[in-house]
């Protein structure tokens, strides 16, 4: 059942964890000027990241006003009164972008946030070169985003009762039946088909870290459930793993979980 105030509250919780760590790796976290959410949804970061930016784009590939008959809106609005958080929509514009292509001019922004955005995006690489052309130097930039494809859980499905890399242990058409065997319907099955983009660890990487020289005065790259010690699902279903990894995928690529990237752009 949905719980509103816990929404709210885990949105508010993504805003200051990644807040927290930009400031204890010594990061100028100070009152921007210009912010982008990059697949930002419904909004519910923005009374959050109001208080890191003046102005703050929310945007995301769907088109999220439309489909709640023009009201996503006033219901955000209402949302936020329910459950006390100050939220000032003046400062906040609601977009439909991909983040593959950008419509705004160069160096428009100097935030960025996005969380639990990357894993879904088609071309990561080009969502990055996009974020890099439109920010101005001395951007912050701060990205999060998991379970990544590979993982025990990547495909997004948390709510089904299915086992850990289920979802590359059956081919497509064998999977689509066990969701609806545990219960799950076509717009699961839809999330599955569409909504993830399959990358693996290393191309996030690769990316981030490998390219972030070019880009950064200053930066940070992070990863989690790197190791089968450190990983719960590969010492809890020791057979499970065993035969995914019998099918050819490697430790890195299955036991990363997460990744994080806090960067100043220079």
């Amino acid at each position: 059942m949905y719980d509103e105030l816990a929404d709210i509250v885990q949105h508010r919780l993504d805003v200051e964890s990644l807040r927290a760590a930009a400031e204890e790796l010594g990061f100028r976290v100070a009152k921007y000027r210009r912010g982008i959410d990059l697949g930002g949804g419904l909004g519910l970061h923005a009374p959050f990241l109001l208080d890191i930016a003046e102005h703050v784009y929310i945007t995301d590939i769907v088109r999220y006003t439309t489909q709640y008959d023009g009201t996503l809106l006033a219901g955000i609005n209402a949302k936020f009164a329910r459950n006390n958080i100050p939220y000032d929509p003046s400062r906040v514009e609601f977009h439909t972008v991909d983040a593959q292509d950008l419509i705004y001019r160069d160096g428009l922004f100097d935030f960025v946030f996005s969380v639990n955005a990357f894993e879904h995006i088609p071309e990561p690489a080009k969502a990055y070169d996009e974020l890099i052309r439109v920010t101005a130097p001395g951007s912050l930039v701060l990205i999060q985003f998991d379970p990544l494809w590979h993982s025990a859980y990547g495909h997004h499905l948390f709510h089904l009762n299915l086992d850990p890399w289920a979802h590359l242990l059956n081919s497509r058409e064998e999977f689509e039946q066990l969701i609806y065997a545990k219960g799950g319907n076509d717009n699961d099955v839809d999330v599955f088909r569409h909504e993830m983009n399959g990358k693996r660890y290393n191309v996030y990487r690769d990316l981030f870290e490998g390219r972030a020289d070019q880009h950064f005065c200053k930066w940070h790259f992070e990863y989690w459930s790197k190791s089968s010690q450190a990983d719960p699902y590969a010492s809890k279903y020791p057979e499970i793993y065993a035969a995914v990894r019998a099918r050819g995928y490697d430790p890195e690529n299955l036991l990363v979980r997460g990744v994080r990237f806090i960067g100043m752009r220079s």
